[in-house]
């Protein structure tokens, strides 16, 4: 017994060690990624930025409000279970695989980032360039379009909506649509969007143009107030005034200037409805260029409502111009002097001063 015992011995050595080759070898349980227990912020992120908008008018300039922003941006992932996958009881789990939670361990899952926003504050004695046209805001946020750059840009009548972009120096560039709806009517139960004047240039303005089915012309005037005399790279203001004492009130009242010298023509004044027995005035404001020639200017002012072009109701236009300072000229050349009828420097500008070749006056302007 002794002697087969010694002749096995080995046989058992060789398969126990065989045993324990097998299940060192045996790969630990794989883990997984378990329920999703929590959301972590890994990191967050803010910077500052701006928004802007028009703000109400009680006059022809437009308003702009600009307010401070904190951006601000969460790094964000899902934190899950950690389970492992262990033969189960064939009784219990016929597939013969369950799924066992580690205790104490968690697993990254997806990551993302949410933002939102806080509002700062109004952004107050900050310069702003619109457009590339610099203004600076007061205490309260809001800086004035004392040239009227935004009207300028809707002096086509084609053109309803434009994109403007503001820039500072610190806070970078935000874009703000904007509209001018002179005809823009709105069907029954479809209201004009609540924030209307914060978008719509003639809205910011307190101006009513929504149409009319026509429009009141008996016993409305017209009346203009023009400068004298202006001067060469200086601005100069036209304040038109329309009264009404009529019984009907207007309806999308327009006025435009016509002219030959392009720094005046073109420039649209919006009236909209005047009630019976009120007035309204808009004021547009011109810069004369730099190089403008001295003598007289000419110009006139003609009309529209909803119903088309109102006759008989121009308003003719005449200043004084005061030009720029003649160059002397060169050392050894006599200058040339000017004679009657020469053709002007450049398109549009009206002959030199010293032609003395006053224009006439101009019809009535009609809209063609």
């Amino acid at each position: 017994m002794t002697r087969k015992l010694a002749v096995a011995m080995p046989w058992f050595l060789v398969a126990g060690l065989l045993v324990s080759v097998c299940v060192s070898a045996a790969p630990p349980p794989e883990k997984r990624r378990g329920r999703m227990i929590r959301t972590d912020v890994e990191r967050t992120e803010t910077t500052s930025s701006f928004r802007w908008s028009l703000s109400p008018s009680p006059d022809s300039r437009p308003r702009l409000f600009f307010e401070e922003v904190s951006l601000i941006t969460l790094h964000k992932v899902n934190i899950h279970q950690v389970v492992v996958e262990l033969p189960a009881d064939a009784e219990a789990n016929p597939a013969g695989i369950e799924y066992r939670v580690v205790p104490g361990e968690t697993m990254k899952g997806e990551t993302f980032t949410v933002q939102h926003s806080q509002i700062a504050g109004p952004l107050a004695q900050e310069t702003f360039l619109v457009n590339d046209v610099p203004m600076t805001t007061d205490e309260a946020g809001v800086a004035i379009d004392e040239n009227q750059t935004l009207l300028r840009l809707f002096d086509d009548l084609s053109t309803t909506e434009v994109t403007v972009r503001a820039h500072h120096a610190r806070l970078g560039s935000v874009l703000l649509p904007l509209t001018r709806n002179i005809m823009k009517r709105y069907v029954a139960g479809d209201k004009p969007p609540a924030n209307l004047a914060q978008t719509d240039v003639l809205a910011s303005l307190g101006l009513d143009f929504v149409p009319k089915r026509t429009g009141g012309r008996q016993g409305v005037t017209m009346s203009a107030k023009v400068p004298e005399s202006i001067r060469a790279g200086e601005p100069f203001d036209i304040a038109l005034t329309v009264s009404n004492q009529g019984d009907m009130a207007t309806s999308s009242l327009l006025g435009r200037t016509f002219s030959r010298f392009p720094w005046l023509h073109g420039r649209l004044f919006y009236i909209g409805g005047v009630e019976p027995g009120q007035s309204r005035t808009f004021t547009r404001r011109f810069i004369v260029p730099a190089d403008a020639k001295g003598g007289t200017v000419f110009g006139g002012l003609g009309f529209w409502d909803i119903m088309g072009t109102m006759t008989n109701q121009g308003i003719v236009l005449k200043m004084d111009m005061e030009g720029a300072p003649e160059k002397p000229a060169e050392s050894g050349k006599a200058a040339e002097p000017a004679t009657e009828g020469a053709p002007a420097d450049k398109a549009g500008e009206p002959a030199p001063a010293a032609a003395k070749a006053e224009p006439t006056e101009p019809a009535e302007p009609t809209a063609q």
